[in-house]
């Protein structure tokens, strides 16, 4: 058993009310514009993209994901899934967490288990809002979400871009998860939503943690094609500027080496400027 999933399982004791020795522990929204419709266009500008209204389809999806309706179950376990998930939608997270927690107990094979970390993750990061101590707990839940793979897992990719925005402050921690989800998102329900978030992250965290001058080959490595990488590539221009950093903008768009007209435009500006 690893260190986090013990912390973890001595946590979710204490919350079901089980009794359980107390563990030593060490103290332990920028948005991708979409491929212009017209590249030719010099000013390099786009609508953005409405990052909430992207959100609000994720969650519903997940919400559909975590409903589980067609996951192939014995009876026993759909049962008690079922009876924590009603728990945790009418507010009753006490009866909730001990009823997922005796799932865990008594199926750790079950496909439902991905299911059920995911719902203690998801719980910790709400909380985390008003207690930032429980920000770690999420995130050690979504990892183990993580140990199961997409093939039995619906929810790998959504727990992945969890973890990346949870640890957004990590730098290169937080773009490797990002990176993950992506990679994850391909194959995943949820996933185009989970991709433009994603990358909206990505751009976000590269800002403080990237280097300008290899941009480009960071973000063609995870877009689908090069119009996608050239939006990344002007969002985060368009981050640089706002921050005061004209020159990494500079540096982002001079770093394309087959710019899209959108990016090269901005790059030919670059060159003009003494």
């Amino acid at each position: 058993m690893t260190r986090a999933f013990a912390v973890l399982s001595w946590v979710l004791m204490a919350s079901c009310g089980a009794a359980a020795p107390a563990p030593a522990v060490e103290k332990p929204v920028v948005t991708v514009a979409p491929p212009a419709e017209d590249a030719s266009d010099e000013s390099g500008d786009a609508p953005p993209e409405a990052a909430p209204s992207r959100r609000a389809d994720l969650d519903e999806c997940v919400a559909l994901l975590r409903s589980a309706s067609d996951l192939p179950s014995a009876p026993e376990e759909r049962d008690l899934y079922a009876a924590a998930l009603d728990a945790e939608r009418r507010g009753d997270l006490t009866e909730a967490r001990r009823t997922y927690f005796e799932l865990i107990q008594n199926y750790p094979r079950s496909r439902f288990v991905p299911l059920t970390y995911l719902a203690f993750g998801e719980q910790f990061r709400e909380e985390a809002a008003k207690d930032p101590s429980k920000a770690q707990l999420a995130i050690q839940a979504m990892r183990e979400v993580l140990k199961y793979p997409p093939a039995d897992n619906p929810v790998f990719a959504y727990a992945a871009l969890r973890i990346a925005e949870l640890e957004e402050d990590e730098g290169s921690r937080a773009l490797a998860d990002y990176k993950r989800a992506i990679e994850a998102a391909d194959k995943s329900a949820c996933g185009e939503a989970i991709s433009d978030l994603a990358r909206a992250g990505v751009v976000t965290t590269y800002v403080t943690v990237g280097r300008p001058t290899a941009a480009w080959s960071f973000f063609r490595n995870i877009a689908p094609d090069d119009d996608t990488a050239a939006a990344m590539i002007v969002s985060l221009m368009d981050a640089y500027e706002s921050s005061g950093m004209p020159a990494k903008a500079c540096e982002a768009a001079l770093s394309a080496t087959t710019p899209p007209a959108r990016v090269e435009a901005r790059a030919r500006r670059c060159k003009k400027t003494p």
